[in-house]
């Protein structure tokens, strides 16, 4: 058969290495049977250069239709893209993409998707319509399925999870010091902004003053380059200038070398843990969405401290606790996160499946 063509529709190419993950974690999978993908990008020129894939700009629907119109299959990778907490925006935009596919005879599939939440009667109406215009949906944590079941989807549902697991493993770079400074081993911060004030600012500031104080360095990690920049900018200033941080990185892969030098991780985000997990390094989950919850639980990790209910002692001090003990949990997450990566791994065989693909055999397995 020709070359397979693949539409990819999500949060691409929008500055955010947790999205970008995703994207380059399905990437990974579907190299190796040839298929030729078409991202639906916030930065079409730059992910074709960081990615070397054909890319064009999610915002324009007329470029959205012609690429999904020249696809066999319209997927969407991953992520919690059908939700409706910030906006319905978000839904109704990639429920107009699946009616365009189907308009158009192109098959729809879903695969690492996180569900929800889904709060407005419109939002879930749309999510509903556009799981059930899809061949299948693979979700990447159990309380999504009971969040499809919940919603009546008709669709079969497949346990899989988050396509970031397949990111390939960072390379050991060779003369690079450490993340340290006067000696201190460094700890990554992932925060994120949530609700109004300056809440999370002051709460990672004094967490971050806890973490000095206990002779280690924090080191702030952006994940998000316009969510987070601004957030992080206010929390070095509250710590006096003092605080280093990881910013402005392109690609996921730049993250995940400099993560495997970390001693250690606070992650708000869910891609900060994941990224961190898969670098080899256990992260200490802040809770602010049920999704970061059913990640810990995933790794087996401890139950994350609601955001809400947080105090920067309480953060600190359960960091810390872990922190004693960070071999053992780096050992306890690496079995975890195989488990998962295993998972992954069937989002690709859906997907092939659904393709007509033959699969892929080793060289010399028997």
């Amino acid at each position: 058969m020709s070359q397979p063509t693949v539409c990819l529709a999500g949060y691409f190419g929008c500055h955010n290495l947790g999205d970008d993950a995703i994207l380059l974690g399905l990437l990974e999978g579907i190299r190796k049977h040839e298929c030729h993908a078409i991202v639906l990008s916030g930065s079409p020129e730059e992910t074709t250069r960081l990615y070397g894939v054909e890319a064009v700009p999610r915002r324009e629907l007329g470029a959205c239709e012609g690429a999904i119109r020249r696809s066999h299959v319209l997927l969407f990778p991953g992520g919690s893209i059908f939700q409706d907490v910030t906006s319905v925006r978000s839904v109704a935009y990639y429920q107009r993409l699946t009616a365009i596919a189907k308009k158009a005879g192109v098959k729809v599939a879903m695969v690492g998707q996180g569900v929800g939440p889904l709060k407005t009667f419109l939002g879930k109406k749309l999510a509903k319509s556009a799981y059930d215009a899809s061949e299948f949906v693979a979700v990447r944590d159990p309380g999504s399925v009971q969040s499809l079941q919940s919603l009546g989807v008709k669709t079969k549902i497949h346990l899989t999870a988050d396509m970031a697991l397949l990111l390939p493993k960072p390379r050991a770079e060779e003369n690079v010091p450490s993340y340290e400074a006067a000696g201190m081993p460094a700890i990554g911060i992932a925060p994120r902004p949530f609700g109004k004030g300056e809440h999370v600012a002051k709460l990672f500031a004094e967490v971050a003053q806890e973490i000095m104080r206990a002779r280690m360095m924090p080191v702030f990690i952006e994940m998000d380059q316009k969510e987070d920049g601004e957030l992080i900018r206010q929390i070095d200033k509250m710590c006096g200038g003092k605080v280093p941080s990881i910013r402005g990185l392109q690609m996921p892969m730049q993250l995940l070398s400099r993560m495997a030098r970390l001693e250690g991780l606070i992650a708000m985000r869910l891609h900060a843990g994941i990224l961190g997990a898969c670098a080899g390094i256990a992260p200490m989950m802040v809770s602010y969405d049920p999704k970061v919850t059913a990640l810990a639980r995933l790794f087996d990790l401890p139950t994350p401290i609601s955001i809400d209910k947080a105090s920067p002692q309480q953060v600190a001090q359960n960091f810390l606790s872990m922190h004693k003990e960070q071999a053992r949990w780096n050992e306890r997450v690496a079995v975890q996160v195989a488990a998962q990566r295993e998972l992954a791994e069937g989002n690709i065989a859906l997907v092939r499946d659904l393709l007509g693909l033959p699969e892929l055999h080793a060289v010399g397995a028997l």
